[in-house]
């Protein structure tokens, strides 16, 4: 009778010892949180991000910390995209993938575009904090067979969700201007795509690229409304039948690596 006495007397000595260290990791995570997610600057990948805009949330802030951000894109980059590359960029975000492949091949040997007249202010701060000079144009990419000279961008305050195509009734936006994406290519000569344009991917590539083209790093939303996956394997066999190949091993989740001899 005693023992189990004593069995129980320590069972519940444990739990409170257990207890008290459960309440004080939660107070450590708690100061963490109040302190490194609320830093101006977060280095990233070795590079200096400004977080504090209103694009950069929570969830942002913490996928920067825990090296989660673009993690996909940047290990596909990390792995296919050489030194001698030439480099366009769609959809530039708060211009992290740029950055990262400023790193490989220089930062005059790319050239990002971005939609969102908000976020190009918060892309030449993060450019300014790593001293690159990259081409930065807010412009929407468009291919041959497309005669606008603007084209509606949907504003988003979460700015992965912005986006060419609406997904809600009441999205405000802004009119961009537009060039012809086969035109830039074969002006850059760039054998280098990086793609991350919430959908409009499928409108973009819907015709032949140049030769100079060598290599495409894309990321896919099939999620997106008037998207789904029949539009995204109709854009894969294009690129399929003009002698692309999708790199499996060098793919993850919704990023693809196509390349072409």
């Amino acid at each position: 009778m005693k023992f189990k006495e004593n069995i129980k007397m320590l069972l519940s000595e444990l739990w409170m010892i257990n207890k008290s260290h459960i309440v004080f990791f939660k107070k450590i995570i708690n100061a963490f949180r109040s302190t490194i997610f609320q830093s101006r600057i977060i280095k990233y990948k070795g590079f200096k991000i400004d977080t504090q805009n209103k694009f950069c949330n929570y969830s942002i802030r913490r996928n920067i910390l825990f090296n989660f951000y673009e993690s996909s894109e940047l290990s596909i980059i990390e792995r296919t995209l050489s030194k001698d590359d030439k480099v366009i960029e769609i959809g530039t975000g708060i211009g992290v993938t740029a950055m990262f492949a400023a790193r490989i091949v220089g930062d005059n040997n790319i050239s990002t575009y971005e939609a969102s007249p908000e976020l190009i202010p918060v892309i030449k701060r993060n450019f300014d904090l790593n001293n690159l000079n990259i081409r930065l144009e807010n412009k929407i990419l468009v291919n041959p067979n497309t005669s606008e000279n603007f084209k509606k961008y949907y504003n988003n305050d979460v700015f992965f969700l912005g986006s060419t195509i609406s997904n809600s009734e009441d999205n405000s936006y802004f009119e961009v201007p537009t060039e012809d994406f086969k035109m830039i290519l074969e002006k850059e000569q760039a054998s280098y795509l990086i793609i991350d344009i919430e959908g409009e991917e499928i409108n973009l590539l819907n015709f032949t690229l140049p030769e100079c083209v060598k290599k495409i790093c894309i990321e896919v939303h099939p999620s997106y409304k008037g998207v789904g996956d029949k539009s995204i394997s109709n854009m894969f066999l294009k690129l399929l039948q003009q002698g692309f190949h999708l790199i499996l091993t060098n793919s993850s989740y919704m990023s693809f690596y196509l390349s072409r001899d």
